[in-house]
C-alpha cells in the first residue's frame, strides 16, 4: 500500500488527473470546503454545509450551503461522487450537533444517499478503518478500482486523532 505525502498537495493533483481523464458530465463534490477542485476539475459541481470564512486556502464559495439530507440531486446524475474528508467520525467540521456521525451506521447513513447520486464512480478519502471500506463495498457491491492509498496529514497530526492514517481510494458501481 502506497502512502501519500504529509501534504495533500499531490492528492490533490491525483484526484484532479484521475477525474478530469474520466471526461466527467457531472461530478458532485460532497462537503466542498474551500472548494479547490472548483477550477481544477470539469463540470463540477460544490456543496458544503457553511460557507468558509475567506482565506488563502478558499478558493471559491460552494454552489450549495446544504448537508447531505438537505442536497436536492437526482439518483444517478453524477458520473463522478467525490467525498474527500467528508464522511468521518466525530467530525471537527460539522456545523450542527444533529449532523454529527459517531458510528459506522451514521456513515452509512450519508452514504446511501451519495451512493444513489452516482452513475459510475465514488471517490473517497476517509478515516476509515480497512475492514470498513471492505464492508461498505460488499454492501453496495461496489468494486475497486485500483489500489487504496494509505497516507498520514498534517491535519490528522495537528488536531491529536487517534487514526494516524487515511485512505484514498475509488469505487465503480
Amino acid at each position: 500500500m502506497e502512502i501519500i505525502s504529509l501534504n495533500n498537495h499531490e492528492l490533490k493533483e491525483n484526484i484532479v488527473k484521475d477525474i478530469n481523464k474520466v471526461n466527467p458530465n457531472l461530478v458532485i463534490d460532497v462537503g466542498c470546503g474551500s472548494y479547490w477542485s472548483k477550477s481544477r476539475i470539469q463540470n463540477v459541481v460544490g456543496f458544503d454545509q457553511t460557507k468558509w470564512k475567506r482565506n488563502s486556502f478558499n478558493f471559491g464559495e460552494p454552489d450549495y450551503i446544504c448537508t447531505i439530507k438537505e442536497a436536492k440531486f437526482e439518483p444517478e446524475c453524477a458520473d463522478v461522487v467525490m467525498c474527500i474528508g467528508s464522511l468521518n467520525i466525530d467530525d471537527h467540521n460539522v456545523v450542527e450537533e444533529k449532523n454529527r456521525r459517531w458510528t459506522n451506521e451514521d456513515i452509512l447513513s450519508d452514504f446511501d444517499i451519495i451512493y444513489k447520486w452516482s452513475r459510475k464512480y465514488i471517490v473517497m478519502r476517509a478515516r476509515w478503518e480497512l475492514d470498513f471500506i471492505e464492508e461498505v463495498a460488499n454492501l453496495y457491491n461496489l468494486k475497486l478500482v485500483g489500489e487504496i492509498k494509505k497516507f498520514k496529514t498534517e491535519h490528522e497530526t495537528q488536531w491529536n486523532y487517534k487514526e494516524k492514517y487515511s485512505y484514498y481510494w475509488w469505487w465503480e458501481k
